[in-house]
């Protein structure tokens, strides 16, 4: 017990810990800080807002991209079934229509 100290010196030490204190952090220097670090989170939440909204237009321009791509591609299916049926069917009526004639000569000269 003989180690411990008074209250009256617990009392003088917190004085001296808060007369030190209030001399290395001043309350301008404290309202300084404290505007500066609001500052730099108004900056900050504003940065997030304008990452947000250039994801949102990113995803927007990627899905219309997706969409063009899927209207390009039922394009090309049909383009070839235009081709299909409108260059080699009549090709392919043709070269059954020469065959058929070519057998009927055949068989009509026996």
């Amino acid at each position: 017990m003989g180690e411990e100290p008074t209250n009256g010196e617990l009392g003088r030490r917190l004085d001296t810990i808060q007369l030190t204190l209030s001399g290395l952090i001043s309350r301008p220097e404290y309202a300084a800080d404290l505007r500066t670090t609001e500052h730099r989170i108004t900056e900050l939440m504003a940065d997030v807002e304008d990452a947000r909204r250039q994801h949102a237009e990113d995803v927007r321009a990627l899905h219309e991209r997706i969409g063009e791509a899927a209207k390009e591609a039922r394009e090309q299916r049909l383009s070839w079934r235009t081709v299909l049926w409108t260059g080699l069917l009549p090709g392919v009526l043709v070269l059954v229509s020469v065959l058929v004639q070519v057998m009927l000569a055949h068989q009509g000269g026996r």
